[in-house]
């Protein structure tokens, strides 16, 4: 089969997933491209017809290898790396099995998730929020223009080396982004500006193509509370930077 041409916004059923659950329950030590494809094929079995996964969180790679970043270290995401080195990247078995179902393939990166201390920190201790208020140990901060470059860089391999379907951002994962909250209108200038060069970088390879890459994005539900973080989503639709919105509770 080929690659859908319909944009992902107008699926009926979009599944995602943890990728740490589905590593520790779904998944046998010794995994093989059969567990992974099978994987797609029970959702496709169910009636879905998007799958919008996780391939970064905490700062790190998962399900997918890339010299930008350091691959996930948990002992429960390791076992892939048995397919990686075998010249096997899961995540394009993932794609393909996607596809061959008619079913579209989102890349979601969780956009400030701490579960534990990023390898991150090693080089770019400067990169990291401050702590005290919302604020953690292991996040990051939007305010410093290295981090929406590497960010944008790893975006930008996800687009040239897999052929997916459109990007999610999963700002839920998690706020703040800004040391100041509510955040200054320069913050909230400088997160806008990043979703405009991510929606080109989309645009462009779409165009290169010939179909379109959705970005997609996962926020607070009120308008006035993305606001305050820093994320001006109002604008962003009404500029047509996004093709999709999860507002989820929780």
């Amino acid at each position: 089969m080929t690659t859908p041409t319909c944009p992902p916004l107008s699926r009926r059923v979009t599944y995602a997933d943890d990728p740490s659950s589905i590593a520790v329950t779904i998944f046998p030590p010794e995994v093989t491209t059969q567990d992974l494809q099978g994987f797609v094929d029970h959702l496709a079995a169910g009636g879905v017809d998007a799958y919008a996964k996780d391939v970064f969180s905490t700062g790190v790679s998962v399900y997918w290898n890339s010299s930008l970043t350091d691959y996930d270290p948990r002992p429960h995401h390791k076992k892939f790396l048995q397919l990686i080195n075998s010249g096997i990247e899961p995540l394009n078995v993932y794609i393909d099995r996607c596809h061959q179902h008619g079913m579209a393939f989102l890349a979601s990166f969780r956009m400030n998730d701490q579960h534990w201390i990023s390898p991150a920190w090693k080089n770019h201790p400067e990169w990291q929020l401050p702590r005290g208020g919302m604020s953690r140990e292991g996040m990051f901060d939007y305010q410093q223009t290295g981090v929406q470059e590497w960010m944008l860089s790893l975006m930008t391999e996800m687009v040239e080396r897999f052929d997916i379907d459109g990007l999610e951002l999963d700002w839920l994962r998690a706020l703040p982004v800004f040391e100041q909250f509510p955040a200054t209108p320069a913050s909230v200038d400088k997160m806008t500006d990043f979703i405009r060069q991510i929606k080109e970088l989309l645009v462009q390879r779409g165009t290169a193509r010939d179909h379109s890459l959705p970005l997609g994005v996962r926020v607070p539900t009120k308008f006035k509370e993305c606001l305050a973080f820093g994320l001006d989503v109002k604008t962003w639709i009404e500029e047509g930077l996004i093709d999709r919105v999860t507002p989820p509770d929780a």
